[in-house]
Protein backbone atom coordinates (compact mmCIF):
# COMPACT_ATOMS: atom_id res chain seq x y z
CA UNK A 1 0.00 0.00 0.00
CA UNK A 2 1.47 3.37 -0.99
CA UNK A 3 2.05 5.95 1.67
CA UNK A 4 3.16 9.55 1.37
CA UNK A 5 4.52 9.51 4.90
CA UNK A 6 7.84 8.06 5.95
CA UNK A 7 7.35 5.42 8.62
CA UNK A 8 10.60 5.87 10.53
CA UNK A 9 9.59 8.72 12.78
CA UNK A 10 12.64 10.77 11.79
CA UNK A 11 10.87 12.52 8.97
CA UNK A 12 7.11 12.82 9.06
CA UNK A 13 6.84 15.30 6.19
CA UNK A 14 5.44 14.49 2.82
CA UNK A 15 7.76 12.96 0.25
CA UNK A 16 8.51 16.33 -1.33
CA UNK A 17 9.71 17.69 2.01
CA UNK A 18 11.88 14.59 2.35
CA UNK A 19 13.45 15.24 -1.04
CA UNK A 20 14.18 18.88 -0.13
CA UNK A 21 15.71 17.65 3.13
CA UNK A 22 17.89 15.19 1.23
CA UNK A 23 19.24 17.94 -1.00
CA UNK A 24 20.11 20.16 1.98
CA UNK A 25 21.59 17.23 3.93
CA UNK A 26 23.67 16.18 0.93
CA UNK A 27 25.05 19.68 0.46
CA UNK A 28 25.88 19.86 4.18
CA UNK A 29 27.50 16.44 4.23
CA UNK A 30 29.66 17.25 1.24
CA UNK A 31 31.01 20.28 3.05
CA UNK A 32 32.18 18.31 6.07
CA UNK A 33 33.62 14.85 6.59
CA UNK A 34 35.92 12.75 4.50
CA UNK A 35 35.14 9.93 2.15
CA UNK A 36 36.39 6.41 2.77
CA UNK A 37 36.45 3.34 0.55
CA UNK A 38 35.73 -0.19 1.62
CA UNK A 39 35.11 -3.69 0.30
CA UNK A 40 32.75 -6.17 1.91
CA UNK A 41 32.96 -9.74 0.61
CA UNK A 42 29.83 -11.79 0.14
CA UNK A 43 30.14 -15.44 1.05
CA UNK A 44 27.95 -17.08 -1.58
CA UNK A 45 28.31 -16.70 -5.33
CA UNK A 46 25.22 -18.91 -5.70
CA UNK A 47 23.07 -16.41 -3.77
CA UNK A 48 23.62 -12.99 -5.37
CA UNK A 49 22.07 -9.94 -3.75
CA UNK A 50 20.12 -7.02 -5.16
CA UNK A 51 20.77 -4.40 -2.45
CA UNK A 52 23.48 -3.43 0.02
CA UNK A 53 23.61 -0.82 2.76
CA UNK A 54 25.22 0.46 5.93
CA UNK A 55 24.04 1.87 9.22
CA UNK A 56 23.60 5.61 8.85
CA UNK A 57 23.08 8.44 11.30
CA UNK A 58 20.46 10.22 9.17
CA UNK A 59 18.54 9.79 5.93
CA UNK A 60 20.59 12.31 3.94
CA UNK A 61 23.76 10.25 4.41
CA UNK A 62 22.43 7.68 1.96
CA UNK A 63 23.12 10.21 -0.80
CA UNK A 64 26.86 10.11 0.01
CA UNK A 65 27.00 6.29 -0.14
CA UNK A 66 28.13 5.12 -3.57
CA UNK A 67 28.51 1.53 -4.76
CA UNK A 68 31.62 1.41 -6.97
CA UNK A 69 31.53 -2.28 -7.88
CA UNK A 70 29.82 -5.57 -7.19
CA UNK A 71 30.38 -9.23 -7.93
CA UNK A 72 28.71 -12.12 -6.07
CA UNK A 73 32.13 -13.76 -5.82
CA UNK A 74 34.18 -10.72 -4.75
CA UNK A 75 31.56 -8.74 -2.84
CA UNK A 76 30.74 -5.06 -2.95
CA UNK A 77 33.05 -2.06 -3.00
CA UNK A 78 31.80 1.40 -2.10
CA UNK A 79 32.61 4.89 -0.88
CA UNK A 80 30.97 6.45 2.16
CA UNK A 81 31.34 9.18 4.79
CA UNK A 82 32.63 7.60 8.05
CA UNK A 83 31.24 10.56 10.01
CA UNK A 84 27.71 9.57 8.95
CA UNK A 85 27.87 5.84 8.28
CA UNK A 86 29.09 2.77 10.15
CA UNK A 87 30.52 0.00 7.96
CA UNK A 88 30.48 -2.43 10.91
CA UNK A 89 26.69 -2.71 10.65
CA UNK A 90 25.62 -3.65 7.15
CA UNK A 91 22.80 -5.36 5.28
CA UNK A 92 22.27 -7.39 2.11
CA UNK A 93 18.86 -7.44 0.47
CA UNK A 94 17.35 -9.73 -2.12
CA UNK A 95 14.18 -9.84 -4.18
CA UNK A 96 12.80 -13.27 -4.94
CA UNK A 97 9.38 -13.82 -6.43
CA UNK A 98 6.97 -11.78 -4.33
CA UNK A 99 9.35 -11.63 -1.38
CA UNK A 100 12.07 -9.45 0.04
CA UNK A 101 14.76 -10.72 2.38
CA UNK A 102 17.10 -8.46 4.32
CA UNK A 103 20.05 -9.87 6.26
CA UNK A 104 21.54 -7.47 8.80
CA UNK A 105 25.01 -8.19 10.18
CA UNK A 106 26.39 -6.59 13.33
CA UNK A 107 30.18 -6.47 13.43
CA UNK A 108 30.18 -3.56 15.89
CA UNK A 109 30.94 -3.85 19.60
CA UNK A 110 27.36 -3.17 20.72
CA UNK A 111 24.14 -5.16 20.31
CA UNK A 112 21.36 -3.86 18.06
CA UNK A 113 17.86 -3.93 19.53
CA UNK A 114 15.20 -5.53 17.33
CA UNK A 115 11.52 -5.92 18.10
CA UNK A 116 8.44 -6.72 16.01
CA UNK A 117 6.50 -3.78 17.47
CA UNK A 118 9.17 -1.09 17.07
CA UNK A 119 11.05 -2.13 13.92
CA UNK A 120 9.93 -0.65 10.61
CA UNK A 121 10.87 -1.20 6.99
CA UNK A 122 10.00 0.81 3.87
CA UNK A 123 10.80 1.10 0.19
CA UNK A 124 11.41 4.47 -1.44
CA UNK A 125 10.59 3.99 -5.12
CA UNK A 126 12.26 5.81 -7.99
CA UNK A 127 8.99 7.73 -8.52
CA UNK A 128 9.27 9.20 -4.98
CA UNK A 129 6.56 7.02 -3.43
CA UNK A 130 7.18 5.40 -0.07
CA UNK A 131 5.79 1.93 0.54
CA UNK A 132 5.71 0.63 4.10
CA UNK A 133 6.65 -3.04 4.26
CA UNK A 134 4.17 -5.19 6.18
CA UNK A 135 6.09 -7.32 8.69
CA UNK A 136 3.50 -10.09 8.53
CA UNK A 137 2.53 -12.05 11.61
CA UNK A 138 4.53 -11.85 14.81
CA UNK A 139 5.03 -15.63 14.68
CA UNK A 140 7.00 -15.32 11.42
CA UNK A 141 9.20 -12.45 12.69
CA UNK A 142 12.70 -13.29 14.00
CA UNK A 143 12.70 -14.19 17.72
CA UNK A 144 15.90 -12.33 18.56
CA UNK A 145 15.62 -9.30 20.84
CA UNK A 146 19.13 -8.22 19.85
CA UNK A 147 21.52 -8.72 16.98
CA UNK A 148 24.63 -9.29 19.05
CA UNK A 149 28.16 -8.43 17.87
CA UNK A 150 29.31 -10.98 15.31
CA UNK A 151 25.76 -12.15 14.50
CA UNK A 152 23.34 -11.75 11.59
CA UNK A 153 19.55 -11.88 11.43
CA UNK A 154 17.46 -12.34 8.27
CA UNK A 155 14.05 -10.67 7.92
CA UNK A 156 11.64 -11.98 5.27
CA UNK A 157 8.66 -10.02 3.96
CA UNK A 158 6.11 -9.99 1.18
CA UNK A 159 6.78 -7.14 -1.23
CA UNK A 160 4.31 -4.23 -0.94
CA UNK A 161 4.58 -3.80 -4.73
CA UNK A 162 3.42 -6.64 -6.94
CA UNK A 163 6.14 -7.52 -9.44
CA UNK A 164 8.72 -5.26 -7.76
CA UNK A 165 11.94 -4.91 -9.74
CA UNK A 166 15.27 -3.66 -8.44
CA UNK A 167 15.19 -0.83 -10.99
CA UNK A 168 12.06 0.56 -9.27
CA UNK A 169 13.80 0.99 -5.89
CA UNK A 170 15.69 4.11 -4.85
CA UNK A 171 16.47 2.56 -1.46
CA UNK A 172 15.12 0.29 1.28
CA UNK A 173 15.05 1.75 4.78
CA UNK A 174 15.21 -0.22 8.01
CA UNK A 175 14.74 1.13 11.53
CA UNK A 176 15.49 -1.33 14.32
CA UNK A 177 14.73 -0.74 17.99
CA UNK A 178 12.96 2.05 19.78
CA UNK A 179 15.58 3.64 22.03
CA UNK A 180 18.47 5.00 19.99
CA UNK A 181 17.21 3.21 16.85
CA UNK A 182 19.58 1.73 14.29
CA UNK A 183 18.95 3.08 10.78
CA UNK A 184 20.10 1.16 7.72
CA UNK A 185 19.51 2.18 4.13
CA UNK A 186 20.11 -0.30 1.32
CA UNK A 187 20.68 0.85 -2.25
CA UNK A 188 20.43 -1.23 -5.43
CA UNK A 189 23.59 -3.07 -6.46
CA UNK A 190 24.78 -2.80 -10.04
CA UNK A 191 24.26 -5.85 -12.24
CA UNK A 192 27.24 -8.16 -11.61
CA UNK A 193 29.69 -8.68 -14.44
Amino acid sequence: MASTYFCFGIISHRVHSTIRFLRVALAFSLLIGTTACSVNPFSSASNPSDFYGLETSFLGAVETFKITGYSPKEGVSYTYKPAFMNKDIYAWGRLKGYGISITITNNSKSPIQTNYFSDSFAIMSTNDTIYNIDKGSISSYPDEEYINPGESVTYRFTSPIRGLRKSQVEYIGCQLGIQDPTLIFLVPLPTPL
